[in-house]
């Protein structure tokens, strides 16, 4: 099939006068028509209300930007209150007000055994994540900054009553998402190169049929390691993924076909998510994780791309919460 290429890498980022370090977990929320994403490594929330200017091109406003100590951020639930959100950071799964910048551990991975290492000790953080039709949240853990990808990653599945079930192993566990009739989980195993798709059944809560759905080597056969990252699926159920150290951002039709590649002006590219009007927003990160040294990449900046199509909105969480959450 034939493949569409566009071009780009001249484009200016979304939020001006921005560069994070590792951005990720993009999100629109529509009830208040706001962006957020996180900093994974700064662990910083950041907001902003989406606009219009007077052209009626795309802008935003009120960019704000809320710094947890010594903390990193994976991950960004939504909850059916738009003041109020989940997060999947380093010990655990926390609750986030933003008017009143108040962050508190509402479940703590660290006093569980199931995830600590065989020496007892704990070494994890979130990456990734979501949550289903049922409330259930699927939560990506991943060897924290100091030590890296572990044995001990994993995909785990988290009830509202609390209770834990590793579901996969993964060195990084990634993206997650459901189709739309909820019946097809689509996962990402960034060092395996690969997005995985399972049967999910709604009643039970399970999923079953892991199959290999699409191979990054086969897509990108000159790079070393282009490892998937972050994704979101249209209204059609195809899959729009960023793909990390390849400047690109993959479309996908239902059959794991590629469409069309879009090439961004950062190498480093970490997440994306449709916001209104058939715009995808697209997370990147620093070419220097390790130091602060200044370079001239774009890396760290938020992105928009007008498209021709339309994305899904994602699960919430029903505030205020019946169990555990």
């Amino acid at each position: 099939m034939t493949i569409t290429y566009h071009d780009f890498t001249h484009l200016e980022p979304f939020i001006k006068n921005y560069k994070g370090k590792l951005t990720e977990g993009i999100t629109y929320n529509p009830s208040n028509n706001t962006l957020l994403w996180v900093d994974i490594i700064k662990g910083e929330i950041h907001r902003v209300i989406l606009t219009k200017d007077d052209k009626g091109e795309r802008s935003y406003s009120n960019h704000q930007h809320f710094v947890i100590p010594n903390e990193t951020i994976g991950v960004i639930y939504l909850t059916t209150n738009d003041d109020i959100v989940l997060v999947g950071s380093q010990f655990g799964i926390a609750e986030y007000h933003f008017s009143s910048e108040k962050f508190q551990y509402k479940l703590r991975y660290d006093s569980q055994d199931v995830f600590k290492s065989s020496d007892g000790t704990y070494k994890l953080r979130s990456n990734d994540g979501g949550v289903d039709s049922n409330g259930n949240i699927w939560q990506g853990l991943m060897g924290n900054f100091t030590i890296g990808p572990i044995d001990d990653g994993s995909l785990v599945k988290i009830t509202p009553n609390g209770d834990f079930k590793k579901v996969e192993k993964s060195l990084i566990p990634n993206g997650i998402n459901w189709s739309k009739d909820g019946k097809t989980l689509y996962w990402t195993s960034s060092l395996e190169l690969t997005i995985y798709k399972f049967d999910y059944d709604p009643i039970n809560q399970e999923i079953s049929n892991k199959t290999p759905f699409i191979n990054f080597k086969q897509v990108f056969p000159d790079f070393d390691s282009p490892e998937p990252d972050g994704f979101t699926l249209n209204s059609k159920d195809e899959i729009y993924t960023v793909v990390w150290s390849t400047s690109s951002v993959v479309h996908f039709n239902t059959n794991g076909e590629v469409i069309e590649i879009f090439k961004l002006p950062t190498n480093r590219v970490s997440c994306c998510f449709f916001g209104p009007d058939n715009e995808l927003f697209i997370n990147t990160a620093n070419i220097n994780l390790e130091n602060d040294e200044p370079n001239d990449d774009l890396g760290g900046s938020i992105f928009r791309l007008k498209i021709d199509d339309e994305g899904i909105t994602k699960n919430k969480l029903k505030y205020p919460f019946q169990n555990i959450f």
